[in-house]
């Protein structure tokens, strides 16, 4: 529903009491709404236009009741208290009509309206104004002219072109904005185009937010039918969600649903576009997703499933917490956190697993895998290239170009990577996922196995985190005998083995005692110790393999043309010896961990249970 009952009873309330035109035409609107009728239906019954119905609906989602008048109607029991103020009707702005004669006729009008009641249903997350909402009409109205080739390539030649067409008025950033909009809002944008455009950098992702408005507007008449209509938008877990209906409504918001992705790309929150009919299928949780919290609030008397619930609550929290700086790619830190939030998720499952029911454990990993899997290999990317960066640094000057053609591929891998892990984070598999995983976090007892009642087994946190982490200290510890002759691939299967024990520790932090803090620190400094290797290790496999392709590409060109590969080779021989020195260095940092000290401070955190 629209309107609360509170809400509903106070506008019934306020057309009983003869208020001022004004008031009365955005009561009604709001009442029409409620009841599911379409702007173009409300707009025939109030006298408004269907933009001035668009207006007041959004202008009633930021301010509420304050539309009528300088001070809100206060709500008691139902009833507005006290006289509604009359105020003087606010102008609506309404962009130019659309005309049949030539452009575009019916469909036109109806993209018209639809572009518009997105725009000011989305208002609350885009924050665009007015000017914005008028470019987008101004779109519609000039769709059917055909640009000059010269405009598709830069803007300069697109602002000229708009002046021959006539529309004046307008400041240089809402020129290249209007230019995109003409020049990509049909069709199949291809790859790089928006970008060989020139488009400055301020108004880039407003742009693509008003790109992804329009050609979703246009995918809404992918039919030419002009029967499908936006029935609502609402917020819902990971994103938003339109929700169209209509006799081809299936074929439309598929279309729509394409050109979806822009509105993410635009650091905005995942949308995606659904029939009436599916979307009711979906079945979307009402609960809210959760924000990021100060701690887990353990306690040693939780059962291991409730102690569980609350950990996945607080990583789930911080996973959704760095999804949007993930998309944007401007930090990769961001991209760095999520990944670990869902890999500690997963390793969660290894310690908690066992208090669920296993059904439920297999559906909530396979998306914890997904995802894992999309945030993986730009997050590598991320890792080989700050690393190379760091190397470059510290060369003389004249050396620092020695790696241009590895990181120029690796830059295109990277790119190609993150626009996989995007796509994957716009699909309506990882919309499941957060629903799914929100609803078990925020859900005591979900999916819980009962605790027999016959005999007592240990459950509770004080009887049970002994055993699991001297369980992982065990399976640590196994790996001394092997530490003189180790291969690099069992130093690989340690570090795992410690990240699984630091994990378990952590999860467990609040209920042990303040020992733990040092425990952690020393477990972290072998776990980070061997991550290191790892990548040294992950590095000189990409460079011999990066070489043997460049060995290939080389042959091809003639010999004044080809490169010197002498940077990267220097590269490959410093992670060899990198490599090494990780590897020779490594029984050190493992002394600390198996003195008898360490392994009192662990036994010192553990006994306050």
């Amino acid at each position: 529903m629209f309107l609360t009952m509170e809400e509903r009873s106070a506008l019934e309330a306020l057309l009983n009491n003869n208020p001022p035109p004004g008031h009365q035409r955005r009561a009604e609107v709001l009442i029409l709404t409620d009841q599911g009728l379409t702007s173009r239906q409300i707009a025939e019954k109030t006298g408004l236009k269907p933009s001035g119905v668009r207006y007041w609906r959004a202008q009633f989602r930021m301010r509420g009741m304050s539309i009528f008048g300088t001070s809100t109607p206060e709500l008691e029991n139902g009833e507005p208290s006290g006289e509604t103020p009359v105020v003087v009707e606010e102008p609506i702005s309404e962009a130019a009509p659309i005309q049949d004669k030539g452009t575009g006729g019916k469909s036109h009008t109806h993209v018209h309206d639809l572009v518009l009641d997105l725009f000011d249903q989305t208002q609350p997350w885009h924050r665009l104004g007015e000017a914005d909402r008028k470019l987008l009409a101004e779109a519609v109205l000039h769709a059917k002219v055909q640009p000059p080739k010269a405009a598709r390539r830069d803007l300069q030649a697109a602002r000229t072109w708009l002046e021959k067409l006539g529309i004046a008025e307008l400041t240089q950033d809402e020129q290249d904005k209007l230019a995109v909009l003409l020049l990509l809002q049909r069709g199949k944008i291809k790859d790089g185009e928006l970008e060989r455009l020139g488009l400055p950098e301020s108004i880039h992702k407003e742009t693509v937010a008003l790109l992804s408005l329009l050609r979703m507007a246009w995918g809404l008449d992918e039919s030419h039918s002009q029967q499908t209509q936006i029935q609502a938008i609402e917020k819902i877990p990971g994103g938003l969600r339109v929700v169209v209906r209509g006799e081809n409504a299936i074929q439309d918001a598929a279309a729509a649903n394409r050109s979806a992705g822009l509105w993410a790309s635009a650091g905005l929150p995942r949308l995606e576009v659904l029939d009436a009919v599916s979307a009711e299928e979906r079945h979307f949780s009402s609960l809210p997703l959760p924000s990021p919290l100060q701690g887990t609030n353990l306690s040693p008397d939780d059962s291991l499933a409730e102690a569980g619930r609350k950990v996945f609550l607080f990583q789930f929290a911080q996973m959704l917490a760095h999804e949007s700086g993930t998309r944007l790619g401007e930090d990769i830190e961001e991209l760095h956190d999520m990944r670990v939030a869902t890999r500690r998720m997963r390793a969660a499952f290894e310690v908690f697993g066992d208090a669920y029911e296993p059904k439920v454990i297999k559906t909530l990993l396979k998306g914890l895998r997904a995802t894992g899997r999309a945030l993986g290999h730009p997050r590598d990317m991320d890792v080989f290239m700050e690393k190379a960066h760091l190397y470059l640094n510290g060369l003389p000057e004249d050396q620092q170009t020695g790696l241009d053609p590895l990181l120029a591929a690796w830059e295109q891998e990277r790119q190609s990577a993150r626009q996989e892990m995007v796509a994957y984070l716009d699909s309506p598999a990882y919309a499941e996922f957060v629903e799914r995983f929100n609803h078990f976090a925020q859900t005591p007892g979900e999916g819980a196995l009962p605790v027999s009642a016959k005999r007592p087994v240990p459950n509770r946190l004080r009887e049970i985190v002994p055993i699991l982490v001297y369980s992982r200290m065990a399976s640590v510890r196994a790996f001394e005998p092997l530490l003189r002759n180790a291969r690099i691939e069992q130093l690989h299967a340690l570090r795992i083995e410690f990240k699984k024990l630091r994990y378990t520790v952590e999860y467990f932090r609040e209920v042990l005692g303040p020992e733990a803090r040092s425990v952690i620190e020393v477990i972290k400094k072998l776990q980070d110790h061997l991550g290191e290797l790892n990548d040294a290790n992950v590095a000189t496999q990409l460079l011999r393999r990066f070489l043997d392709d460049w060995d290939a590409g080389q042959e091809g060109l003639p010999i004044a043309e080809r490169q010197n590969p002498g940077g990267i080779i220097a590269y490959l021989a410093y992670q060899h010896a990198r490599r090494h020195e990780l590897m020779i260095s490594f029984q050190q940092v493992w002394e600390e961990f198996a003195s008898t000290e360490f392994r009192q401070t662990l036994a010192a955190a553990i006994a306050v249970l």
